[in-house]
């Protein structure tokens, strides 16, 4: 399947010495966690405030009129923790596209997260902006690592290109 990176710069995609051009509370991890080396690691605290980092125009540049896979891997750095609460945005001010959810994670373990978004011929690429948001839902301190962010979408007019009917 033919297919347009939307997050041109590798250093952003998978923080092999740095988190790139992200902002916010993360920071760079040289791992290893799970097998994987290279992170980017937002630190939860007890007091259960919330920590967000973002990526904003030009380094991510998502396809106006395609649909636009998000994926991403994320895990705990040591510990078990049964509720992270987690969303992922996408936005140019005018349209949002998020996805919510609170899930347990054991500690080392990948996770994959993602969705696919139609995005409107309208939308404004200069204003995108995309923001991972993470929350401890239990009163201790737990470090997510994230990885491997990747924002896909069909080339169109490929006779290859076929309908993106899911995440995969």
């Amino acid at each position: 399947m033919a297919e347009q990176e939307l997050i041109p710069n590798k250093e952003d995609r998978e923080f092999t010495t740095s988190i790139g051009h992200w902002t916010g509370d993360g920071e760079w991890d040289p791992g290893p966690v799970g097998g994987k080396t290279g992170l980017q690691k937002v630190t939860l605290p007890a007091d259960l405030s919330i920590k967000t980092i973002a990526l904003g125009y030009p380094y991510v540049k998502p396809q106006p009129g395609e649909d636009n896979s998000l994926l991403f891997n994320m895990a705990t750095k040591e510990i078990h923790v049964s509720g992270i609460n987690y969303s992922f945005k996408l936005t140019d001010g005018n349209y949002t596209f998020e996805y919510a959810d609170v899930g347990g994670f054991v500690g080392g373990i990948w996770a994959s997260f993602g969705d696919v978004w139609t995005i409107p011929l309208d939308w404004d690429k200069t204003q995108s902006i995309l923001t991972i948001t993470l929350q401890q839902t239990e009163e201790w301190e737990a470090d997510m690592v994230l990885d491997d962010f990747s924002l896909k979408a069909e080339v169109p007019g490929r006779a290859d290109h076929l309908p993106l009917m899911g995440v995969h």
